[in-house]
């Protein structure tokens, strides 16, 4: 029997970054603009050469899907959206607004996942991928305490990945 190796490709988008400045180019959110289209042409490149590669995304809502991809680099959107409705690819809740959600209080913790899943301005992972959105989070910098469990199994999330 031969053996299998699998490996499990997970990319974090985040373009808000306190540490590293908000600028459109490689000092800012332009390194990740970059990256991104690399790691999906990789990953599209490979899929048209028969490997069954897929990943799974999570952004944060406000400042990635609200302001900064769809002004800068809305095709990113798209082919994430491609490949999830291809069933290439997943994305999973992570934060809505980079806000410290283990300082929450249960009913701000209630208001931020909902608005990561769904909100006004179209940035929830449902508003853009449809029922698609996998039923796990993935905690801002893996904060979480432990009655987050409770709540987020409240809101449908079965599972944590940190």
């Amino acid at each position: 029997m031969a053996a299998s190796i699998y490996l499990a490709f997970r990319f974090h988008g985040n373009f808000y970054h306190s540490y590293r400045g908000d600028t459109p180019d490689e000092l800012g959110f332009g390194k990740d603009i970059r990256v991104i289209r690399h790691i999906l042409a990789v990953l599209d490149d490979f899929n048209l050469k028969g490997v069954p590669v897929s990943g799974t995304w999570d952004f944060e809502n406000y400042f990635s899907f609200e302001q900064i991809m769809p002004a800068h680099c809305p095709d990113i959107i798209e082919a994430i959206q491609r490949r999830v409705k291809e069933g290439r690819d997943e994305v999973q809740l992570m934060s809505y607004n980079n806000g410290l959600i283990n300082a929450h209080t249960p009913r701000e913790f209630e208001a931020a996942l909902r608005r990561a899943l769904t909100n006004p301005a179209g940035s929830g992972l449902r508003d853009l991928f449809g029922e698609a959105v996998y039923p796990m989070v993935r905690p801002q910098e893996m904060m979480y305490t432990p009655i987050h469990l409770k709540l987020y199994t409240a809101l449908g999330i079965d599972s944590i990945s940190l």
